[in-house]
């Protein structure tokens, strides 16, 4: 396995409630479409390409979700709760794209332990929003690959264990009081 990579910084959002560690040669920027009612931000390696993207939005005001089939569980969060209080989990899982003949993806989230929120990747705050820390990274072509198997590889690569693991297992967010 490749170095791991030294967690140097820490995001914190606005209200205290979110934070995670990052490489120090990365940065976290808010995206364009953020807004005071949908705070969005970019998590990005030292190239520029984003790993993570961090969102805060209503209950139910999700669109077009990309949720992946068969999602393995690689781990818990115990400093990373849900509204009623229960350790989150880091989940990865194939996502097959929009149409055949495309190329899937590996989805990469923090979410529900509990099957509580039924959306992968998005977490009840318990304040009537969802957060949502995820990430993905291409795979082969949808209908040449056994997706089940390009993840399972996704998740043995050194991009995976030494960078990306390494931000998820920081994550923390306490439940608010809605």
């Amino acid at each position: 396995m490749g170095t791991t990579v030294a967690l140097t910084r820490t995001f914190t959002t606005p209200d205290g409630t979110i934070s995670f560690d990052y490489p120090d040669d990365w940065t976290v920027t808010a995206l364009s479409t953020s807004t005071a009612e949908i705070p969005a931000w970019s998590v990005n390696d030292e190239k520029g390409a984003r790993m993570f993207t961090l969102s805060i939005r209503p209950d139910g005001q999700i669109a077009s979700p990309v949720t992946p089939q068969n999602p393995t569980t690689v781990g818990t969060l115990p400093d990373a709760l849900d509204a009623q209080g229960h350790p989150l989990a880091i989940g990865v899982g194939p996502f097959p794209g929009q149409s055949v003949g495309v190329n899937m993806a590996n989805v990469y989230a923090v979410t529900s332990a509990t099957g509580a929120d039924r959306l992968f990747g998005y977490v009840s705050r318990g304040d009537g929003t969802m957060v949502s820390f995820e990430g993905t990274q291409e795979g082969g072509i949808n209908d040449q690959v056994d997706m089940a198997d390009e993840t399972q590889k996704f998740m043995q690569s050194d991009l995976f264990r030494a960078r990306l693991l390494p931000v998820l297992e920081s994550f923390t967010m306490k439940p608010v009081a809605g």
